[in-house]
C-alpha cells in the first residue's frame, strides 16, 4: 500500500519533502530557475526494498520586463584615446535581477536631444553584463567586445556620449526609467 512507503524527493540532488495523497505521490517545488533540472522520487517499502525514477525538465529562460534598478550603468567609455569617439564609445549595463531581461525596444538616451531605440533582441542574462557600442567591430573600435550596437549621433538621430557633463538613461518602451546616470569630466 502506498501509505507503507517512505518517499524521498530530490531536485538536482537536493532533498525535498514529499507527500502521499489520495491522488498519489506529490511534491511542491518552489520556482525553478531556467535550465535543466532532474527530479527524482525514491520509494522504500517496509522490507527496505527501494526503487526510484527520475525525470528531466528543461525550464526555458523567459526574459522579464525590467523594473527600475534591475539594470544599472556599470562602466562607460565617453572619450576613447585609441580611436575616435564616433566608433569607440560604449556603455556597459549590469543586470542586478535574478532573471534575464531583453532590452530590445528600450530607449538609450540622455536628458536633451540624444536618443536611440535599441534594435532586435538584446538579452542581458541574470547577474551578467551587456556592452552597447557605437561600433561592434572590435578590430576597429579599440578592441572592445560588444553585444549590441547603438547609432552614434549627437543631433537627435542617435546617442552620443559627451566628453563633458552629460547623462545616460535607459527606459522601457512604455517610458519607465530603469536607470539614469549623470557624469562630468572627472
Amino acid at each position: 500500500a502506498a501509505s507503507e512507503l517512505t518517499l524521498a524527493w530530490e531536485v538536482d540532488g537536493a532533498a525535498l519533502e514529499g507527500a502521499v495523497t489520495a491522488e498519489g505521490f506529490s511534491v511542491v517545488v518552489a520556482m525553478l530557475p531556467a535550465g535543466e533540472h532532474t527530479i527524482t522520487l525514491s520509494a522504500t517499502d517496509t522490507d527496505a526494498e527501494t526503487g526510484s525514477d527520475s525525470i528531466t525538465l528543461n525550464i526555458p529562460d523567459v526574459p522579464i520586463e525590467a523594473e527600475p534598478g534591475d539594470l544599472v550603468f556599470s562602466e562607460m567609455m565617453i572619450d576613447p584615446q585609441v580611436v575616435d569617439d564616433t566608433i569607440g564609445e560604449w556603455v556597459e549595463l549590469f543586470n542586478t535581477s535574478g532573471s534575464s531581461i531583453d532590452i530590445g525596444g528600450y530607449t538609450f538616451r540622455d536628458d536633451d536631444v540624444d536618443a536611440y531605440e535599441l534594435q532586435g533582441s538584446i538579452v542581458v542574462p541574470a547577474n551578467d553584463y551587456v556592452v552597447l557600442c557605437a561600433n561592434v567591430d572590435a578590430a576597429t573600435n579599440g578592441g572592445v567586445p560588444c553585444d549590441a550596437e547603438f547609432v552614434r549621433d549627437s543631433t537627435g538621430n542617435g546617442m552620443a556620449l559627451a566628453n563633458g557633463p552629460d547623462e545616460v538613461l535607459l527606459a522601457r518602451p512604455d517610458g519607465t526609467e530603469i536607470d539614469w546616470l549623470h557624469y562630468d569630466e572627472t
